[in-house]
């Protein structure tokens, strides 16, 4: 939805609660998710009735992974101020988090009967078709809300996100980076312009943007594994690394050579001495088994770092990134 130029959340210029959601708000832009609730808490305790604080509550508490208080908060703000088109899209929104897709669509229902021509509800429409895969209407319906408003941040990451689902690396990126600007403390936004970054050749720019996504969502598997190729690749142009991404990429293709190499290496391994026994002078006889050798070895070598990277991860991992990354900090940093 439209956010406006100088803040994060929509709030009522007029509000009693003004000042302290604005310090909620602050916090929750300088990636305080703790001390933005506990700021959103008082302004409830101080005005129990104003919708504007059910609908940061909501927000905060969806950002936070918790359902229940975000749909009690959003219900609220429903109940409170029902004529505010506001209200609507934030429960539509928690219903599209939390993935309760037939709640969402029935809120959506309801607030474009009543609000028609609201282009909020055009854009969490795009969002909800998108997740159940519908995507040429979600993208249709994205498009038309950012041919009214050029500047809408959320159907510019949504776009973002599906562009990088169909390997559009670039156009992806376009959007997206508007999309982190707007919402720094989005991991997948995060994780998803790195991912386009990379692809792009760009492993500088996506080893910083997977940082950050790391640093909010420090068990996201992808991210992790797009960062750890990230800063091998900003540490070194090898081949190898390369080779291995490739084959991370297309896990069924790396598992069927990796298959094929453990194939090959017992039969070369079995056939070669055999052949050296009875070569007889004639070397050429070892090409054929010292060849399969050759090749399942080559076979499983560069295909085994590829198709294992899926199944690394856990706090030692998690570890050797954070070391990496401060090791890469401190080249770049003057002097290092």
């Amino acid at each position: 939805m439209t956010l406006p130029t100088q803040h994060f959340f929509t709030l009522s210029a007029t509000g009693a609660a003004l000042p302290r959601l604005r310090e909620a708000e602050r916090y929750y832009l300088s990636g305080n998710l703790n001390e933005a609730l506990a700021a959103a808490q008082q302004a409830w305790r101080e005005h129990p009735q104003e919708p504007d604080v059910f609908r940061m509550l909501a927000y905060l508490h969806m950002a936070r992974g918790e359902f229940p208080p975000a749909v009690q908060a959003a219900r609220q703000a429903v109940v409170l101020e029902s004529e505010n088109p506001l209200s609507y899209a934030m429960l539509a929104q928690v219903y599209l988090t939390f993935s309760v897709y037939q709640m969402a669509h029935d809120v959506l229902s309801q607030a474009m009967a009543r609000f028609p021509g609201n282009l909020s509800f055009t854009a969490l429409l795009a969002d909800l078709c998108l997740r159940r895969g519908q995507h040429p209407q979600g993208v249709e319906l994205a498009q038309r809300v950012l041919a009214a408003n050029p500047q809408d941040t959320y159907m510019k990451a949504l776009l973002g996100q599906h562009l990088r689902t169909r390997k559009q690396y670039a156009s992806a990126a376009y959007y997206l980076k508007d999309a982190v600007a707007a919402y720094p403390q989005r991991a997948d936004y995060l994780r998803d312009l790195g991912i386009s970054l990379q692809h792009l050749g760009q492993p500088d720019e996506a080893a910083r943007h997977l940082t950050r996504s790391l640093a909010l969502n420090p068990r996201d598997a992808l991210t992790l594994h797009y960062l750890f190729y990230a800063i091998r690749m900003v540490q070194s142009a090898s081949w190898y690394w390369r080779i291995s991404w490739f084959f991370f990429e297309h896990g069924a293709l790396g598992w069927i050579l990796f298959l094929l190499g453990c194939c090959l290496l017992p039969v070369g391994g079995i056939w070669l001495p055999v052949a050296m026994l009875n070569v007889g002078g004639n070397w050429q006889q070892l090409t054929s088994p010292g060849g399969l050798l050759l090749a399942g070895l080559l076979l499983v070598v560069f295909t085994a770092s590829g198709i294992s990277m899926p199944a690394r991860r856990g706090e030692r991992f998690t570890a050797f990134l954070n070391q990496a990354i401060e090791r890469l900090h401190l080249a770049e940093a003057p002097g290092g």
